[in-house]
């Protein structure tokens, strides 16, 4: 008796189990093909800002220095501005001043405004 019992909880396990779809290997392939393609897209996004930032740092000191003051006077100025003309010159002024290394909290901050700011 013991037997028939055992068969009939492996019959009902069974059952509940061939309710499931399984994946087959397509499914499997595709799914690696995406994940890979997502991690490519992560790597190319951080290599290329790092790449910015290196760009950025290759500048001789002192013509880094002075294109640095321009970019920060061109976010203060924007700062003030509320032409919407101007809102894409403000964003790439401010994507670019964080690849200073001198970018310090007024730099940052004056960044993020354009950065994170509202949008239409």
């Amino acid at each position: 008796m013991n037997v028939t019992l055992d068969v009939r909880k492996r019959e009902s396990l069974g059952e509940q189990d061939s309710g499931r779809k399984k994946s087959g290997p397509m499914t499997r392939y595709v799914l690696a093909i995406l994940a890979g393609l997502a991690a490519l897209a992560l790597w190319v996004a951080f290599s290329h800002q790092g790449s910015e930032h290196r760009a950025v740092a290759a500048i001789p000191a002192e013509e880094r220095h002075v294109l640095y003051l321009r970019t920060m006077d061109n976010l203060r100025f924007c700062k003030g501005s509320t032409s919407e003309g101007l809102k894409n010159f403000c964003e790439n002024q401010a994507e670019f001043a964080v690849n200073f290394p001198e970018c310090d909290a007024e730099c940052r901050a004056l960044s993020l405004v354009h950065l994170l700011g509202p949008r239409r």
